[in-house]
């Protein structure tokens, strides 16, 4: 007789972790690590990645004037998180504008999104301004965006927030436009109304884009502040590395990009974590 140990959504990495054992069953260590397959990878791969860099110190690739160096950059997140915590102030800079220009550029996104994804003459109206403005880098509207609002708080969220509304945009609308057609034909001959409509039908089948979206959204939010920070700015993470950078102090700046680095892949892991309690309580197919 076969055993099979068969995973939920949630636990689901590609076909390496849905395990078929038949005719044996699996030692409890090797289970384990085939559950945690992507965890144990990952963290084999940070280690290579920081072997290379500390080897290319080594033999004298890299100039330590010029780069951080694995040890040195440890001893200033030490420093600058824990023993004197001077970057928690830029910290929590960057966090409130991420925060804000993150959660207008996603409302407004879904909004549209649904809107146009569900009306044909607005889709087609709107389609060229929006193919037109994600393909113009947000870069070229930073000066415009500078005279107009100055450095202030307000013209750092308006950047963020650009960076994240249109790949939300973008995955709403073609959420709504997967929409299965017999559903909505169905729901109008009942005559349900339009609100009905898009809390029941419409955002129910776009929520698996619309999480696609989000995933992108926080790479380019993340962007958006350091880019902000580092053309307009006198506080955040992106000063703190332009500053650091600028005095060769490249340890304290490298400590500042694995900050950066390490709450974007919090944030993809939660937006992640979302997707899969979604897709095993309604069992939703996650897209991108």
């Amino acid at each position: 007789m076969s055993n099979s140990v068969t995973t939920s959504p949630a636990d689901m990495d590609d076909a390496s972790v849905s395990i078929a054992v038949v005719g044996r069953k699996l030692p409890r260590r090797g289970l384990f690590f085939h559950k945690n397959r992507r965890l144990f990878l990952g963290i084999a791969g940070v280690i290579v990645f920081v072997a290379v860099w500390q080897l290319l110190f080594v033999v004298g690739f890299l100039n330590p004037v010029l780069v951080g160096s694995p040890a040195g950059t440890l001893e200033s997140l030490v420093n600058l998180l824990f023993v004197k915590g001077t970057i928690w102030p830029d910290v929590g800079a960057s966090g409130l504008e991420f925060l804000l220009g993150f959660t207008f550029g996603v409302t407004i996104g879904i909004v549209l999104g649904l809107l146009i994804g569900r009306f044909r003459w607005l889709d087609e109206m709107s389609d060229p301004l929006v193919s037109a403005f994600y393909a113009t880098p947000y870069v070229a509207f930073l000066p415009v965006i500078m005279l107009t609002f100055g450095i202030s708080l307000t013209s750092k969220v308006i950047i963020v927030m650009w960076a994240v509304f249109f790949p939300v945009l973008i995955n709403t609308i073609a959420g709504v436009k997967n929409t299965p057609r017999e559903f909505l034909t169905l729901s109008q001959s009942f005559n349900t109304s339009k609100l009905r409509q898009f809390t029941e039908i419409l955002w129910p089948s776009a929520i698996p884009y619309v999480l696609a979206g989000l995933r992108q959204a926080v790479g380019r939010g993340l962007v958006g502040v350091l880019v902000a920070e580092l053309f307009f700015a006198n506080n955040g993470i992106g000063f703190f590395i332009s500053k650091a950078s600028g005095s060769y102090r490249m340890n304290d700046a490298f400590a500042a990009i694995v900050i950066t680095a390490v709450a974007g892949v919090a944030l993809v892991r939660i937006v992640g974590f979302v997707e899969n309690r979604l897709a095993v309580r309604w069992g939703l197919s996650t897209k991108g």
